[in-house]
C-alpha cells in the first residue's frame, strides 16, 4: 500500500508537469509565431512478481504473468510546428517589412556579437543604419540604405527577393531573404523571446529560397499568430485536473487501507 502511494504520487506529479506545459501555452495565445507545446510521459519499471511461462506443480505453464508498474515519470515535451494564422500588419505602409512565413522554415538574425539565432517571428522593422530588425535589434538582412537615403517604398516578393523603390521611380534590388529548415526542429533549444538555438541534435541548418523544395513562402504585410488552440489546452487543463484528482484519491484510499491494517494488530 506504501508503493502505490508512490505510484499514484508520480501520477500527481507528472499532472503538475503537464500543467505547467499547458499554462505555457495558454499564456502564449497572444505570442507571434509561438508554436505550441505537449508533455510527454513514460511509465517506468516493473516489479515482475511472476514471470510468464512459469510451471505449476501439475505440469501446465502460465502463459501470462504478473507485472506490477511503479507510476510514471515525465519524459518530454514535443512542439506542433503547424503554421498559425496569418494576421494583416500595416498594409497600407509601403515600408512595413511584417513578414511571415507560409510554411516549413525558420528566419535566421544574427545578435550584435554575431551569434545566430532562429524564429518565426516576423515583426520586423528596418532601423536607422538600414538593417531589417527584430523587435530586440537582432539583424535578419542589411538593405545597405540609411536613414538619410530617399525610400518610397520595399517589396518582399513570396520567394524572398527584396528591391527598393526610390521617389523617381527606379527600383534597386537588394540581397534576398532566406529561411532555414531542421530535420529536427524539435531538438531546438527556446531560449525566449521568440527565438531559437541550434542543437547537433536538430541537425544540420539547411538554408534556401522560399518556396522550393520544402521551404515555406514569405508573405509580407503579414504576421503569424500563435497555434495554440485555446479549447484543446483547456479541455487538457480539466482533464489533468480530474488525473490530479484522482491521484490523490488514491493515496487517501491507501493511507486509509494501512489504517485499518495498523487498527487490526489491536
Amino acid at each position: 500500500m506504501i508503493r502505490g502511494m508512490y505510484t499514484a504520487a508520480s501520477g500527481m506529479d507528472a499532472a503538475v508537469k503537464r500543467t505547467d506545459v499547458i499554462a505555457n501555452n495558454l499564456a502564449n495565445v497572444s505570442t507571434t509565431g509561438y508554436k505550441a507545446q505537449t508533455a510527454n510521459f513514460k511509465d517506468v519499471f516493473y516489479a515482475i512478481l511472476k514471470p510468464a511461462g512459469v510451471e505449476g506443480e501439475d505440469g501446465t505453464r502460465t502463459p501470462v504473468g504478473i507485472q506490477v508498474g511503479h507510476g510514471v515519470t515525465f519524459s518530454s515535451t514535443s512542439t506542433n510546428f503547424g503554421t498559425g494564422s496569418a494576421i494583416d500588419a500595416n498594409s497600407s505602409d509601403p515600408n512595413d517589412v511584417t513578414l511571415a512565413i507560409n510554411g516549413q522554415g525558420f528566419f535566421k538574425v544574427t545578435d550584435g556579437n554575431g551569434r545566430e539565432f532562429y524564429t518565426r517571428d516576423g515583426t520586423f522593422q528596418k532601423n536607422q543604419q538600414g538593417k531589417i530588425v527584430t523587435s530586440s535589434g537582432m539583424e535578419l538582412i542589411n538593405l545597405g540604405e540609411t536613414a538619410q537615403n530617399q525610400i518610397s517604398g520595399i517589396t518582399i516578393n513570396p520567394d524572398g527577393a527584396v528591391s527598393i523603390q526610390r521617389p523617381d521611380g527606379t527600383t534597386t534590388p537588394k540581397d534576398p531573404i532566406k529561411i532555414t529548415l531542421f530535420i529536427n526542429p524539435d531538438a531546438l533549444i527556446r531560449v525566449g523571446n521568440n527565438l531559437y538555438m541550434a542543437t547537433e541534435e536538430a541537425g544540420q541548418p539547411e538554408t534556401g529560397t522560399p518556396g522550393t523544395e520544402a521551404f515555406g513562402t514569405l508573405m509580407q504585410h503579414k504576421y503569424e499568430a500563435s497555434n495554440v488552440n485555446m479549447v484543446t489546452e483547456m479541455v487538457n487543463m480539466i482533464n489533468n485536473q480530474r488525473a490530479y484528482e484522482i491521484g490523490s484519491k488514491a493515496i487517501h484510499t491507501a493511507d486509509e487501507m494501512t489504517s485499518l491494517v495498523k487498527d487490526l494488530k489491536r
